[in-house]
């Protein structure tokens, strides 16, 4: 289904995030094939293999990067709307072996690391998508109309972020830095 076509051809700068399981590095894969960098990138450990691309060996970006809005900084973005699709934090009654504390450990740290990356975006809007999981691949339509909807509630805002003058939005980052909102 997706072209095996390079990157660079796309004609407009693309990004994917991959993790490297051998040194640990977050990857920003901007060059190469498209079809590689995909099966890269959305590796999930566990349930897709590794893939093995310029002497690494890379799985889905969120084991590193929950939400990649410095990577896309790097590539030229000066403005960042950030979708949140993450789930709540729930409240659970007990953990009952290793495999439950991994799990709710696991939980924990890429919700705070997710919240605390979302603080860079310039706009951020909130599918209502909270209760479902990455996995539920039967609710796509339900997914996608989710998204939809919060783009169109929100198309005011996205309208004045796609306006809004490059050099006040620098000015506008570095005093949010300077609040410690950053």
């Amino acid at each position: 289904m997706i072209p095996d076509v390079p990157v660079e051809s796309l004609g407009l700068k693309f990004s994917a995030i991959a993790t490297d399981l051998i040194s640990g590095e977050e990857i920003n894969l901007t060059r190469g094939s498209l079809r590689t960098i995909l099966k890269a990138s959305s590796a999930i450990p566990g349930i897709f293999p590794p893939v093995e691309f310029e002497n690494k060996l890379l799985v889905d970006g969120s084991a590193s990067e929950s939400v990649p809005v410095a990577k896309v900084k790097e590539i030229g973005a000066d403005r960042v709307l950030a979708v949140d699709v993450s789930s709540e934090l729930s409240l659970i009654r007990s953990v009952k072996n290793l495999i439950d504390v991994l799990y709710r450990t696991e939980d924990i740290s890429s919700y705070h690391l997710s919240h605390l990356r979302l603080k860079e975006a310039d706009l951020i809007i909130w599918p209502k998508v909270k209760q479902l999981s990455w996995a539920d691949f039967e609710k796509a339509a339900e997914i996608i109309s989710a998204g939809e909807t919060a783009a169109r509630e929100n198309l005011i805002a996205i309208k004045k972020l796609v306006r809004r003058n490059s050099y006040v939005l620098k000015i506008e980052h570095y005093i949010k830095k300077l609040k410690g909102n950053d």
